[in-house]
C-alpha cells in the first residue's frame, strides 16, 4: 500500500513463528541517516553511515538494510557492536544486512 510519502512504501511482511502478518515501512534514505523508532527496512540511497539506536533499548527488534547506492554503506550502532565488530558495511550495490538487538549488542540476521 502506498503512502502519501514518495519515499516510503509500506509492505506486509511474515514474521516466521508468528500468525498473520506485520506492516512495516520500507524507508528509502540518504546517508548519514540515524534510525528512528518506526524506522524497520531501510534503503540507503547514498554512501555512508546509517547510525542505529542503543541496544540495551532495542531488544528484539529487527533492522533491514540495502546498500542502493555505488559506494559503501556503513551500519553503526550508536553504543555497542555488531557481532563484536564496531560497524558493519555494505560494499556494493545490492546487499543487505538483517540486524536485531539482544538487549546488549546487534546481532547479523541474515
Amino acid at each position: 500500500t502506498a503512502t502519501d510519502d514518495p519515499t516510503s512504501l509500506e509492505t506486509d511482511v511474515t514474521i516466521p513463528g508468528a500468525s498473520g502478518s506485520q506492516s512495516v515501512t520500507r524507508r528509502s534514505v540518504a546517508a548519514p541517516y540515524t534510525v528512528v523508532s518506526d524506522d524497520h527496512e531501510l534503503w540507503d540511497t547514498s554512501a555512508g553511515t546509517v547510525t542505529v539506536p542503543v541496544a540495551q533499548n532495542t531488544d528484539g527488534r529487527r533492522l533491514f538494510f540495502k546498500n542502493e547506492s555505488a559506494g559503501v554503506v556503513v551500519v553503526a550502532p550508536a553504543s555497542g557492536t555488531i557481532d563484536g565488530a564496531a560497524t558493519y558495511s555494505l560494499l556494493i550495490a545490492d546487499e543487505t544486512v538483517g540486524i536485531t538487538g539482544d538487549g546488549t549488542n546487534w546481532g547479523r540476521i541474515d
